[in-house]
């Protein structure tokens, strides 16, 4: 049981250092995107965006994993359960896992932002792109002509 308990808290603590990885990855990814919008270059965005969902895949699946190792230590999937862990750890490593943990939190806010910001150049650019294939037949100026 004790070996089963060291294991799941193991895996919980390795799959932090890696997301945070992954998770710079995918701000970079994203600093990329936004560079791309601008540069009009749909074949490398295109590519960034594949990128990207290989590695949200990857970052879902750990969080699973960690959700998973919480239950089986028969804890509620909840922040106050990492915590549980966390206090659980030697001394000498709960504080370098809590600034893990928080680097992990503040790239994950991180990278919603900079994907929000996207979604909203995404939708200007497209909004430019419509018009410009689609001009809008009349104007307001035109019709004070009629």
């Amino acid at each position: 049981m004790a070996v089963t308990t060291l294991h799941l808290i193991q895996t919980f603590v390795h799959s932090i250092d890696e997301d945070i990885k992954r998770y710079q990855q995918l701000l970079d990814l994203l600093q990329q995107q936004r560079m791309l919008y601008f540069k009009f270059d749909e074949h490398t965005l295109s590519s960034i965006v594949s990128q990207q969902m290989v590695i949200i895949e990857q970052l879902s699946r750990s969080a699973s994993e960690r959700s998973q190792c919480i239950r089986k230590l028969g804890l509620p999937s909840n922040e106050q359960s990492v915590y549980r862990i966390f206090n659980a750890l030697p001394s000498r490593f709960k504080t370098q896992v809590r600034e893990q943990w928080s680097l992990l939190k503040l790239l994950v806010k991180e990278c919603q932002q900079m994907n929000q910001s996207n979604g909203q150049s995404s939708a200007a650019l497209y909004e430019l792109i419509n018009q410009i294939k689609h001009p809008v037949q009349y104007t307001y100026e035109e019709c004070l002509f009629y």
